[in-house]
């Protein structure tokens, strides 16, 4: 993870969290030099987090960071954000170190950031509406060199409506979209008809169209079922190492996306033990490869960092171990129960005995028949 300068790293350090390794370019010059020693290295910068510092030249760092990655990085890389204060070493000083794990746990796509920053920068005062479109096809092209990602153009648009017509923000999106046409055509083919710029999407018979759809509505609601069964009370046993939902919206929300890839991934590969992604020894080369590191990545979100803790083996032998206690007390309880019904039976038809009372040598009463 990038941050700024030295006393930052000195705070994520002190998290001792394996998960993270902290680098400053110390200052907010984050260069292309210093990404490709990264690179070198054999850092993945898809996977990294941005935390510089909440002020303006932090987040104008941040979007100079973004526009310095590769279209892939770009897309993947997180940003986190730290509400209230300026910089992890600020946090960490003032003794809330826990809020910054917090933040370092889920963070958020970066291009969002850049999106917040950017609007927001731009937007001071009254918005006209030339200002707005022309700050809206900015974002939308710098959005269009990312692979196409349907949840970052969503959130685009919906910040971009804040200040146009949703109809309007389509319109740019698409148009951004849309590749525009050469203008060193020979003029002797200015009659010639309209040449492809982009290749023609593949014939689909009708009714193969529908069954695709249909087969992905029930992908997706399978999916949703298994992440709404992982969010529940009684998560299944392979998700109970997993940080459990956050409270925010933000951040559930990159939960719930991280726990849909693994859960996507085990479901497709057929994953029934207890390690959320299976043993390495059943994975195959190619595809399910590609998967795998997906859903490893995704897994990495939203597990805690290793502990010194009992293994999962042996946390497997203490859950057997108090599930034998749980039926042993089940099984003493209802021994119980059977003898005090026993008990009361035998109390029931036992013959009723006539009391013997000692005889009074001194009645009071009357005496009869005298």
């Amino acid at each position: 993870m990038f941050v700024e300068g030295p006393l930052d790293v000195a705070a994520v350090a002190s998290l001792e969290r394996e998960d993270l390794v902290p680098l400053a370019p110390c200052g907010t010059a984050l260069t292309e030099e210093q990404l490709e020693l990264v690179r070198t290295a054999g850092g993945d910068l898809g996977h990294a987090v941005f935390l510089f510092d909440s002020d303006t030249s932090g987040r104008e760092a941040t979007v100079r960071a973004w526009e310095r990655l590769t279209p892939r990085e770009a897309a993947s890389a997180a940003g986190a954000r730290l509400p209230g204060v300026k910089d992890p070493g600020e946090l960490v000083e003032v003794g809330r170190a826990e809020e910054l794990n917090r933040a370092l746990r889920y963070p958020g796509p970066l291009t969002y950031d850049v999106i917040d920053h950017v609007v927001a920068s731009n937007t001071h005062g009254d918005v006209t509406p030339a200002l707005a479109v022309a700050l809206a096809r900015r974002l939308a092209g710098a959005v269009t060199r990312l692979p196409e990602d349907p949840d970052t153009r969503g959130y685009l648009a919906a910040v971009l409506s804040r200040h146009l017509a949703e109809e309007t923000v389509r319109e740019i999106l698409a148009e951004a979209r849309t590749p525009a046409p050469s203008m060193a055509e020979d003029a002797s083919t200015a009659d010639a008809p309209t040449r492809e710029l982009a290749p023609r999407a593949p014939f689909v018979n009708g009714d193969v169209q529908v069954w695709l759809e249909r087969q992905a509505d029930l992908i997706s609601d399978r999916l949703d079922a298994l992440v709404a069964d992982v969010e529940g009370p009684t998560p299944p046993l392979w998700a109970r190492r997993l940080y459990r939902p956050p409270p925010d919206a933000k951040t559930l929300a990159v939960w719930r996306a991280s726990v849909r890839d693994v859960a996507a991934y085990r479901d497709r590969y057929a994953i029934t033990g207890t390690d959320p992604l299976g043993p390495d020894s059943d994975r195959d080369a190619g595809v399910q490869e590609r998967a795998h590191r997906v859903a490893a990545a995704a897994l990495s979100r939203i597990t805690p960092p290793p502990t010194s803790g009992p293994s999962t083996a042996d946390d497997s032998a203490l859950d057997a171990l108090h599930r034998r206690r749980g039926l042993a007390r089940t099984q003493a309880a209802r021994a119980l129960e059977a003898a005090r019904r026993t008990h009361e039976q035998t109390t029931r038809t036992r013959p009723t005995e006539r009391p013997i009372y000692p005889q009074d040598p001194h009645p009071s009463g009357p005496e009869i028949g005298v």
